[in-house]
């Protein structure tokens, strides 16, 4: 009997108001409505009305800072991706002048070298000259030579003097029919007839690269009179060459006590590393003096 009764009062509090506690409950809230607005007429509710609204108003603020910072945020997204596209643009741009730069520089040196081989043709008629491309080096090293894309095709023989354009750079060694190989005169295993020009001291040439030099010229008279940086030029002693090629300048006097003569330490005129352009000159045997390399 008491667990009937007891459902029977939880099914009760379930039940719908009924009409009179419907009328009461709008009675109700229209006083307490009514009491708010008088209330509020007489400032009665400015404390409450201002502790209510502190923290709707700090809410508000923080959406809004929110919604602010979301912007922002969107409008630097755009910039950084904005700056990106300009500095990669920027980047292609220097690229370019870049590479234009160099081919521009290119194009004057091979101009100047050009024109430097006009001036050799007129400065020695005589001789027929071919210009070349250097297309290699020695890969090993060991040597001091290049790779010219003349050869015996063109004319080229063995032994031609090769020119940059005005100072002597080597001679061809081997001839291949569309290319050559030049041997540096700074190689050890070159060796030209030379004269200071000034003194007309005769002497023979040495390359010297291989043991740390340049060019050291040796069997100089001892009574020459050598005077500072004299200059350097081929002489009629060496087959091929002609005479009065300009080599290089002198730089150190030595003085060999043992064969009373005079060796000289001597700088080319030529960047053999930066040499791109030659000229190749096409002489018959020169003949020179009986005994000479």
């Amino acid at each position: 009997m008491m667990r009937q009764g007891r459902m029977t009062q939880r099914s009760s509090g379930n039940a719908p108001l009924t009409r009179g506690q419907l009328l009461a409950l709008i009675l109700v809230f229209i006083v307490t409505a009514l009491a708010l607005l008088a209330l509020d007429q007489r400032n009665l509710l400015a404390p409450l009305k201002g502790a209510v609204e502190r923290p709707i108003f700090a809410l508000s603020e923080r959406f809004t800072a929110f919604g602010n910072g979301a912007r922002h945020f969107g409008e630097r997204y755009g910039n950084v991706a904005d700056l990106r596209e300009e500095n990669r643009r920027l980047q292609e741009e220097n690229d370019r002048l870049v590479a234009a730069d160099a081919r521009v520089k290119a194009l004057e040196l091979e101009n100047k070298q050009l024109v430097a081989q006009a001036n050799f043709a007129v400065e020695f008629p005589e001789y027929k000259s071919v210009p070349a491309r250097v297309i290699g080096r020695d890969p090993t090293l060991t040597q001091k030579v290049l790779v010219l894309d003349r050869g015996s095709n063109d004319g080229i023989r063995m032994g031609m003097p090769v020119v940059s354009p005005d100072f002597l750079v080597g001679m061809v060694t081997e001839v291949t029919p569309r290319t050559s190989k030049v041997r540096l005169i700074i190689d050890q295993d070159m060796q030209v007839g030379v004269l200071l020009q000034e003194e007309r001291a005769a002497g023979i040439m040495y390359g010297r690269w291989q043991q740390g030099g340049r060019l050291r010229v040796q069997h100089i008279g001892r009574d020459a009179n050598i005077a500072p940086n004299a200059k350097v030029v081929t002489s009629n002693w060496t087959l091929h060459v002609p005479q009065d090629l300009p080599v290089g300048f002198v730089t150190k006097v030595i003085r060999d006590e043992q064969a009373d003569t005079l060796q000289l330490e001597v700088v080319p005129y030529v960047n053999f590393d930066s040499l791109e352009l030659v000229s190749i000159i096409l002489t018959e045997e020169i003949t020179g003096r009986p005994g000479t390399p």
